[in-house]
């Protein structure tokens, strides 16, 4: 039998075409390449290495386009292709032929299983067309101590289908992420992705994990009875892991789906997170009902379980003990079950679980967790919150469960790479994909088309317009009924100041133009959503906009107030509010009322300089602050927000659960309300309130130590930042800058009174801006306590520069200044001297002609000086010409 066996491994070595390029070539591979009728790909066995066909193989899969012939290909040279397809036949004879004679030798006549490393997949699917779905075969993994004969890694982000050999009934082997105790030791939990596994037989859902850094490897079986296909299907939360099946095979034995954790002598195991939401985003609901597991390594008839809950807003802890039975599992563990109810207490909180089996600790670990109410969309048209997970054309493990937020808008981008990755071939089944996740979670669509473009098409250019047109025109008759608005450009201001302007003057205005016309046509029901602008001359971009004559076109102008700073204070010139006033002003200046939309924008945590991090100065809570009152603010102004990243970030992987618990909690409260308005008690203390079966509300300050009255309302009641009661007498309420929640019966809105403001800011003026260094070139003109500044065309020329200032260490400071921004945009910078820069505030030119107060927030580092240094800070080169003066600064902690 091995004789047949290295027959064919030689038949197959000496089909097998030569080339420089070497393995994995695309026109000349070392193995096999064929068609099937469904998938389109390549698949290569290195088995010229092989002395005989019983070594280990290695394979690997590219996905190629669907419904191609496989003479075809561009990548093989046509005088190849009729040899190409004679010599696959031979290989793919050869293949099996081998194939067929080892297992005859390991297995014999009698064959009762069948390992999954000699199956070849059906199909092979990358969730992201660049990526790697090729599953690898690797020889001797060892998992706690136990060594597999063979073990098939697989990316995760991936789909690979395998067909069920006849008269098999289960499917069977170890699942495995990283193993804590032995394959990782050392490495930090917090850096650790997490990842969503699926089992399909036939296409529908026969078994799911949620694993992360701690989760035990689990032995499992699933049943496949009569059954045709068995999917594997991957999602990480960040790209660029793989999940172990070590020793996986399908078998002819009967029996029922099931798993167990493979643990040491002596050894405890518990499993507290059995639903996927549960463990990958450590998310539970008050009140529910959670089937704890709790396994055992060895024998024992009971384990006690002890789970505390401590709050980190309050830090009483909530205990529960829990008596498991235990039963023989297999030879070597025991195991039970248990139902844990959770906390009423909502908000984030330390977990703690512990089992003990004989009075000894056998197992031990701590988890953050966060306690959110549950929202029920299916309930609710619309409630002006959105949420924007993933940007990449197609799903993560996230995007299941954007539905926690209780936001009714999800964002997602329909990337046009993704849809037609060649001239005229359209494959939409990504963005299916995607757009269908959140319809099951009877969320509505904001789809994004355009940000950038496949490789054929090239640079901007007459053509690149006319196939954006077919592009667009193809995708929303595709998703009509299913996508309820079209964002139309991402950030398209961005693109045309810092390449398009000099490379294709005007093609921004062709596409936006083109694409709104060929979304109307399409869809005539749709609205459009423009244009989503991210750069820092919004305004003049919006002005060339509008004196295009695009307004008419647009149903909803989109904006990107992205931060480093709370919404009610000033970046620059603008609060969140009046910078949404700003963009109204300039609408209203061309008769138009359109509707804003903030449709993407956050305080990204992280360290400071990594890439897209604004808010490196600040902690989970106070994000979870702005995150909440940015939305109150926006939802009072009928401006739905949509909050980027809202799970966690590359440059903070931990979860936001803080924000999460506070933004549900805000979501739950308003979704269903009608009539919402604003209420400015003062400089730095707002409410919120609105219709719903009574008076609900929402009140808070910008800094501590505000005390409000609220009156001429019966049966008031009030709730902290996550919905938990709290006593308030006579209405009198400490507010802080967390949100305060409070209802009322009755269609009287209550009376708000402030009794005390926070204390203000102190400020001092710095010196003269007269005195402050010139620097050359720009021309300088005093007009009584202005100074009048015009640059020669600049993008981040230097202008002015303060005498440096003492400031105390690692504490927070304002500078304010009288401003107006003529033509051009400004930068504002504090930067130690000789330094690092503290913070940047780019400042565009105003729609009106007054001056403005303008603020800049910073944070300093050291105790050296700090000067405050202002400049051009132009995309393109262009004039900056501005007037400044009355400059002070003072402490804003």
């Amino acid at each position: 039998m091995h004789d047949l066996a290295s027959l064919a491994a030689a038949v197959f070595c000496s089909a097998a075409p030569q080339n420089a390029n070497g393995p994995g070539s695309t026109h000349n591979l070392r193995g096999v390449r064929y068609a099937p009728s469904q998938e389109d790909l390549v698949f290569s066995v290195d088995l010229c290495s092989c002395r005989a066909l019983g070594c280990v193989w290695t394979s690997s899969f590219k996905e190629h386009d669907s419904n191609r012939d496989p003479d075809n290909f561009p990548d093989i040279p046509q005088k190849n292709r009729s040899r190409r397809i004679t010599t696959n036949r031979v290989v793919v004879w050869a293949f099996w032929l081998g194939t067929a004679s080892m297992s005859l030798a390991q297995w014999g006549e009698a064959q009762t299983s069948r390992a999954v490393a000699e199956i070849p997949p059906r199909s092979v699917r990358a969730l992201n067309p660049k990526g790697s779905a090729s599953p690898r075969v690797m020889a001797g993994l060892s998992v706690r101590g136990r060594i597999g004969k063979m073990a098939i890694q697989i990316p995760c982000g991936s789909e690979v289908s395998y067909p069920i050999p006849e008269g098999t009934r289960s499917f069977s082997g170890v699942l495995l992420y990283r193993d804590p105790l032995s394959t990782h030791q050392g490495s930090d939990p917090k850096e650790i992705n997490r990842v969503h596994v699926r089992f399909l037989v036939d296409g529908k859902l026969a078994f799911e994990r949620g694993l992360d850094q701690s989760t035990l490897p689990q032995k499992f079986t699933v049943a496949v009875p009569a059954a045709k296909v068995f999917t594997i299907s991957t999602q990480g939360e960040i790209p660029g892991e793989n999940i172990y099946l070590l020793d996986p095979e399908f078998s002819q034995e009967s029996t029922t789906t099931s798993s167990a954790f493979l643990l040491n002598a002596g050894e405890g195991f518990v499993n507290f997170t059995p639903l996927p939401y549960q463990a990958l985003l450590h998310v539970f609901y008050p009140g529910e009902d959670v089937v704890v597991e709790a396994d055992y390594g060895g024998s024992a008839n009971q384990a006690e379980i002890t789970l505390q809950y401590t709050p980190e807003k309050n830090h009483q802890t909530i205990s529960s003990t829990l008596a498991v039975a235990l039963q023989r599992g297999s030879a070597e563990t025991a195991r039970g079950t248990a139902l844990w109810k959770i906390p009423m207490q909502r908000g984030p909180g330390m977990l703690r679980v512990e089992e003990r089996v004989a009075q000894k600790l056998v197992y031990d670990r701590e988890l953050r967790i966060a306690i959110i109410p549950q929202v029920n969309l299916a309930d609710i048209s619309d409630n002006g919150f959105g949420v924007h997970l993933s940007s990449e054309g197609y799903a993560f493990a996230q995007d299941s469960y954007a539905s926690l937020w209780g936001a009714k808008w999800g964002r997602v981008f329909l990337r046009w790479p993704v849809i037609e990755p060649r001239a005229g071939y359209f494959d939409f089944s990504r963005a299916d994909e995607l757009v269908d996740i959140y319809r099951a979670q009877n969320m509505r669509v904001l789809a994004v088309l355009g940000e950038d473009s496949p490789a054929w098409v090239g640079a901007p250019r007459p053509s690149y317009v006319a196939a954006w047109k077919e592009y667009v025109r193809a995708t929303v008759a595709h998703f009509r009924g299913r996508v309820d608005h079209w964002d139309v450009f991402n950030e398209v201001d961005v693109k045309y100041y810092s390449n398009w302007s000099r490379t294709a003057p005007d093609v921004d205005l062709a596409i936006l133009r083109v694409g709104i016309a060929a979304i109307h046509e399409s869809d005539p029901s749709s609205k459009t959503v423009c244009c989503s602008t991210g750069g820092t001359d919004w305004i003049g971009y919006y002005r060339r906009l509008f004196a295009a004559g695009l307004l008419p076109s647009i149903d909803v102008v989109s904006v990107h107030p992205y931060r480093s700073v709370a919404p009610e204070v000033k970046q620059g010139p603008y609060s969140y509010l009046s910078e949404l006033a700003a963009t109204r002003t300039l609408i209203a200046a061309q008769g138009g009322g359109n509707p804003i939309w903030s449709t993407e924008a956050n305080w990204i945590l992280g360290p400071r300089g990594a890439p897209s991090v604004n808010a490196p100065d600040i902690d989970e809570h106070s994000q979870a602050e702005w995150v909440v009152r940015v939305n109150l603010l926006s939802f009072a102004w009928a401006s739905p927000y949509f909050l980027h990243m809202p799970f966690f970030h590359s440059s903070h992987p931990q979860i936001h659960l803080d924000a999460l618990a506070a933004y549900a909690q805000m979501a739950s409260w308003f979704s269903g309300s009608s009539d919402q308005r604003l209420l400015a008690l003062g400089p730095d203390v707002f409410a919120v309130v609105a219709n719903k079966a009574g008076q609900v509300g929402a009140v808070w300050a910008t800094k501590p130590g505000a005390v409000v009255n609220l009156t001429g309302s019966t049966a008031l009641s009030f709730f902290d930042f996550y919905g938990n009661p709290i006593a308030v007498s006579g209405g009198r309420l400490q507010v802080s800058t967390s949100p305060i929640y409070f209802s009322a019966t009755g269609s009287s809105v209550p009376a708000l009174q402030v009794i005390s403001q926070p204390p203000p800011m102190e400020w001092r003026s710095l010196p003269a801006i007269a005195t402050w260094t010139r620097f050359p070139g720009p021309t300088y003109r005093l007009e009584g306590a202005n100074l009048h500044v015009t640059s020669s065309p600049t993008q981040w020329g230097g202008q002015l520069i303060s005498p440096p200032q003492r400031l105390e260490v690692r504490s927070c400071y304002v500078i304010g200044f009288d401003l107006n921004v003529l033509r051009g945009a400004l930068g504002v910078n504090a930067q130690e001297k000789g330094g690092q820069s503290l913070n940047v505030v780019r400042i565009s030119s105003f729609p009106n002609p007054q001056l403005h107060r303008a603020e800049m927030r910073f944070k300093t580092e050291s105790d050296k000086p700090v000067q405050i240094i202002i400049s051009g800070a132009n995309l393109a080169f262009s004039v900056t010409e501005f007037r400044v003066s009355n400059v002070g600064i003072a402490r804003c902690d």
